[in-house]
């Protein structure tokens, strides 16, 4: 898991996004950081996750970036990130305003809020300026 963390930080994130002609040497330092910083987060979070509850904040946004991206071939990518961004406040919300909720009816009235941003966004970042 650690391995695939590194790769996704390095390669998806690094390389795309920050420095395109990154040196191997660069990569490999930026990717043990990203690592280190990870299992640390992971740390922190992980007594959370023991609550079943708090699970919503990741696993809907997760879930959708696996299907869509398996199975939409078309699937936009600033789409992807658009509901990979809006799972966690939407599943906060309604964590937090209604509590009493069950876990998998706020998790599945986030998969599908989180699927309208995912299908809106693009039509948002490519539609024309008024005037």
């Amino acid at each position: 898991m650690l391995i695939s963390a590194d790769a996704i930080v390095t390669i998806d994130i690094y390389r795309k996004h920050i420095k395109q002609a990154a040196v191997r040497e660069r990569e490999v330092k930026v990717g043990s950081i990203a690592t280190v910083v990870l299992v640390k987060v992971g740390y922190l979070i992980a007594p959370q996750l023991g609550d079943l509850k708090c699970q919503g904040f990741i696993s809907p946004d997760a879930l959708w970036a696996f299907i869509f991206g398996l199975f939409v071939k078309k699937a936009p990518a600033n789409g992807g990130v658009a509901a990979m961004v809006a799972s966690p406040p939407i599943y906060g919300t309604l964590y937090f305003a209604f509590y009493d909720l069950a876990f998998l009816n706020r998790t599945v009235i986030t998969l599908i809020l989180t699927l309208i941003s995912w299908r809106s966004w693009p039509l948002l970042a490519h539609s024309p300026s008024p005037g």
